[in-house]
């Protein structure tokens, strides 16, 4: 390594530790005690580690927390074809949604669901219809129901928080 090369990387290192909090004389770092003002560095590129580490997956309830409503009207776009929202809507396709949260798969009067609904014993708790939401045909096979899922975690609870928002009589009138 020649002189130029060396003097610029001590500089270089020298800048670097001082300004990660080690001794404000960014000289004095490039003496003896270079050791003890490397420590900063150290905790500085152990703290960037941690930042840019990937945040755990955030459960149902953080993501209906997070959920965005205006997204979820989007998503439930794709349902419109065969479900209503509103109290006393009528049924397509698939049932009218209104009052589903805690309610007994299968038990809204006037649709005929397929005998695989009727008989699940479900209640849809907002992680019944969390995972029926993902994955239909993996939660009720048999069913009649022709949507594929939605795997996305963030995009369903985005619909599933708009769902729950317009489908249940505490939130309708907000």
């Amino acid at each position: 390594m020649n002189v130029v090369s060396r003097s610029t990387g001590i500089l270089l290192l020298s800048l670097c530790i001082a300004a990660c909090g080690g001794k404000e004389d960014a000289g004095a770092s490039a003496r003896a005690d270079l050791p003890e003002a490397a420590a900063p560095a150290e905790t500085a590129a152990a703290a960037i580690v941690e930042v840019s580490a990937p945040a755990a997956p955030l459960d149902l309830s953080g993501r209906l927390a997070a959920a965005n409503l205006s997204n979820g009207g989007r998503q439930f776009i794709q349902c419109r074809a065969c479900h209503t929202l509103e109290q006393d809507g009528a049924h397509l396709t698939g049932p009218n949604l209104w009052g589903i949260e805690n309610a007994k798969a299968g038990s809204k009067a006037g649709f005929e669901f397929s005998t695989a609904v009727a008989d699940s014993g479900i209640t849809w708790t907002k992680e019944e219809l969390d995972a029926f939401i993902k994955s239909p045909n993996d939660v009720i096979p048999g069913s009649k129901m022709i949507f594929r899922g939605i795997s996305d975690d963030q995009k369903r609870a985005d619909l599933l928080a708009y769902l729950l928002k317009e489908t249940s009589p505490a939130t309708a009138s907000e």
